[in-house]
């Protein structure tokens, strides 16, 4: 009694729907991958990829994990320099948990932004910034990557992330002269 025609797909070939298009493409790699192969890669990619929030609420969690990865950082960065500063390997943890606290009260402060990298639901990074002393000007903070992502990415993304919000804009950063780390990395 209707008349009318639905399109629900169009194809330039017969059989070809988007889907089976990908998978001939993956089999078109130089190394081919199977049907199940392809989509477990995607999976695995999207379940891998690192998100970014700006500014998201502190919960109790979010306020843990970012202790933790701070402490796990600064420990690690700071291997080389700490048997020579602390005498006590009790003293070093108390000052570490201590700067730790610290920077949480800095992420909490209404002058500083902040940009968390999440993977799978947990933190494994952040950046810190502050632009209150003039808008030409933008003071990074903090950049804190978890060692187990070290060398893949995630501090260069959340610092491009803070300079193409502020394109105008000189970015600063400064730290210890220790972290050899960290003045490497920004060198680049």
């Amino acid at each position: 009694s209707n008349d009318e025609t639905i399109i629900i797909e169009a194809n330039t070939l017969p059989g070809l729907s988007p889907s089976t298009v990908l998978f001939h493409q993956a089999l078109a790699e130089e190394q081919s991958l199977s049907p199940l192969q392809f989509l477990e890669k995607i999976v695995c990619s999207a379940w891998n990829q690192i998100t970014l929030q700006w500014n998201p609420d502190l919960n109790e969690q979010a306020q843990n994990e970012i202790l933790k990865l701070y402490i796990d950082s600064f420990g690690k960065a700071y291997t080389e320099i700490s048997d020579q500063s602390f005498s006590e390997e009790d003293a070093k943890n108390k000052f570490i948990t201590e700067s730790a606290r610290e920077e949480l009260v800095k992420l909490k402060a209404s002058y500083i932004d902040f940009v968390l990298a999440k993977q799978r639901g947990h933190i494994v990074g952040y950046i810190s910034y502050d632009t209150s002393k003039t808008p030409e000007e933008v003071y990074i903070k903090a950049l804190t990557v978890h060692p187990e992502y070290w060398e893949k990415g995630i501090a260069g993304r959340l610092v491009r992330s803070v300079v193409g919000m502020f394109p105008e804009a000189t970015v600063f950063a400064k730290t210890r002269k220790a972290n050899v780390q960290a003045i490497n990395f920004y060198k680049k």
